[in-house]
């Protein structure tokens, strides 16, 4: 069995017409670029876990800075793993030209993934903890590896998102310069309701919430006249709720709710007019 083994391992599976390249060296090569992704991830996994509990604590560019010094250790790792072996870079060239097709197919988005995230880390377009919108969905990033990053909606879903995506598309980044940013709340009232008086209730019950900022300040839009009712939003600047909307949208609507009542603005019901005519009626 040993003897099979040391055969499999010796016998060279391509001739470069100086060293023939053995099973044996690739293998190592293999083994040992596995196991320093190995370390290098489970250590960058621990030390950013530790450092996340800090409350001044500043995930992007840290991580940047470790995902980098990572991409320089592999490369480091895999060529002295090439000469320890014993297989000769000249040799090497050999199977990559003859690879070259498949790589440039099979592997296309792959290696585009891999570049992409090395644009990521140096231009930093996101980052760990912005709040960002990619293909109509929202969240938080909370990992950017080498060839994804993953995004956590406020459902509390993790969303693989290829890294060339961040290159190539449409990415709305609502934490990229700050973490402020405006939002805008809905609200519907019946048509006799005064609209000046809608706009006196809603900014009183803005003004009200903490985590809605003073500067700028909210402003009320009359959309439109609806089908059965009056069309308000409500936009509103803040910090606080940057990450949680649907927490914005329920203290407002908490505040428009008493506020109303206590104004007399009645929140219209759906009604659809219906005209009956009697057959005498008819014109002939």
């Amino acid at each position: 069995m040993n003897e099979l083994m040391t055969f499999l391992l010796d016998t060279p599976i391509l001739n470069t017409g100086e060293q023939g390249i053995t099973i044996k060296p690739l293998l190592l090569t293999v083994i040992m670029i596995v196991i320093v992704v190995f370390v290098l991830r489970t250590f960058r996994r621990v030390v950013m876990k530790r450092i996340a509990k800090r409350p001044d604590a500043n995930l992007g560019p840290i991580n940047s800075v470790m995902m980098l010094t990572s991409y320089v250790i592999i490369i480091v790792t895999g060529v002295t793993a090439i000469q320890w072996s014993g297989l000769h870079l000249g040799a090497l060239a050999v199977i990559f030209g003859a690879l070259s097709v498949g790589i440039g197919f099979g592997l296309q988005n792959i290696v585009n993934n891999f570049v992409s995230g090395i644009v990521i880390l140096i231009e930093r377009p996101i980052k760990l903890g912005d709040r960002i919108v990619v293909d109509n969905i929202e969240g938080n990033i909370v990992d950017i590896a080498i060839r994804a990053s993953t995004l956590r909606t406020n459902e509390g879903v993790s969303v693989i998102v290829p890294n060339s995506y961040f290159i190539g598309s449409t990415v709305i980044n609502r934490s990229l310069d700050y973490e402020t940013v405006r939002m805008k709340v809905f609200v519907n009232v019946a048509f006799d309701s005064d609209p000046r008086l809608v706009e006196t209730v809603l900014l009183a019950v803005a003004h009200s919430i903490d985590g809605i900022h003073k500067e700028p300040p909210p402003i009320v839009i009359f959309e439109s006249f609806g089908e059965s009712a009056l069309r308000f939003y409500l936009w509103v600047w803040t910090s606080e709720f940057a990450h949680m909307p649907d927490s914005l949208q329920s203290a407002v609507n908490f505040g428009i709710r008493p506020a109303f009542a206590e104004a007399g603005i009645r929140v219209p019901y759906p009604q659809l007019d219906i005209h009956v005519k009697q057959p005498g009626s008819i014109l002939h």
